[in-house]
């Protein structure tokens, strides 16, 4: 998974969502995709590049990579399934405190 947008600057943020999913997670070095997509769509207007594949080619590139823990990964598992059984014993009463 490729992280992108303000999220994507925080290195315990992006190790929080690689544990959680189970996956790796990769910043990008320019983390604003929109500016960079913006960018890159002026750059084929323009004529600076010949196509989108050689824009994301020359302007995108992949920064830190962070991998999931095992113990945190399972952790975050236990917790979910815990709460999935807790949940509808919970439904009524998280309803009333919405």
């Amino acid at each position: 998974m490729i992280a992108t947008g303000g999220g994507a600057r925080s290195d315990v943020w992006l190790q929080i969502k690689a544990d959680v999913l189970g996956i790796p997670i990769t910043a990008l070095e320019n983390p604003e995709a929109g500016t960079l997509g913006a960018a890159i769509n002026a750059g084929v207007a323009t004529g600076v590049f010949s196509s989108h594949a050689e824009g994301v080619a020359r302007l995108v590139r992949r920064g830190k990579r962070y991998e999931p823990c095992r113990s945190r990964v399972e952790a975050y598992r236990l917790r979910l399934d815990l709460y999935r059984r807790l949940y509808p014993s919970l439904k009524g009463l998280l309803r009333k405190l919405a």
